[in-house]
C-alpha cells in the first residue's frame, strides 16, 4: 500500500516521514505494523490500544520509532497495560510518548487528540 500511495503522490518514502495511526483494536494494530516494518514506518500514533489482547511477542521490539501511545484517564483497565508497554518500547530504543487525556473509551478524545499526536511525532526531536 505504501509503494502504491507513493506512485501516485508525491510525498517521501522516508520512514521518518511516515505515520501509521488507529484506536482501540486499531492502535494495536497500528503498534504491531508500526514495529513490524520500522524500516518503512517510523512513527506511531496508538490511541487506546487494546494491548490487553497482545503482548507484542514476535515483534522485533528493538528500534527507533517514535510512538504516541495515549489512553483515557477514564480507561483505567487500559493503563496498567499501557505503562507496561510503554516501558518495555523505551527500554529497547523508541521514543515514546505516552500522554493520558480525559476521557474514555471513545471518539470523543480520539478526535481531538490525532492531531496532537501527529504535530508530536512530526515535529524535530529536541536536542
Amino acid at each position: 500500500m505504501l509503494d502504491a500511495a507513493r506512485a501516485r503522490q508525491p510525498v517521501s518514502a522516508a520512514a521518518a516521514d511516515t505515520v501509521i495511526v488507529g484506536q482501540s483494536l486499531g492502535g494495536l494494530t497500528a503498534l504491531r505494523v508500526g514495529l513490524r516494518f520500522g524500516d518503512r514506518i517510523g512513527n506511531v500514533a496508538s490511541q487506546s490500544a487494546s494491548l490487553w489482547q497482545d503482548d507484542l511477542a514476535g515483534l522485533p521490539l528493538d528500534g527507533s520509532a517514535r510512538i504516541h501511545l495515549a489512553h483515557g484517564v477514564q480507561e483505567w483497565v487500559l493503563a496498567p497495560d499501557h505503562e507496561r508497554v510503554a516501558v518495555r518500547l523505551r527500554e529497547a530504543g523508541h521514543e515514546v510518548l505516552a500522554p493520558r487525556y480525559n476521557g474514555g473509551h471513545d471518539y470523543a478524545w480520539w478526535r481531538g487528540a490525532i492531531g496532537d499526536a501527529i504535530v508530536a511525532l512530526l515535529s524535530p526531536v529536541d536536542g
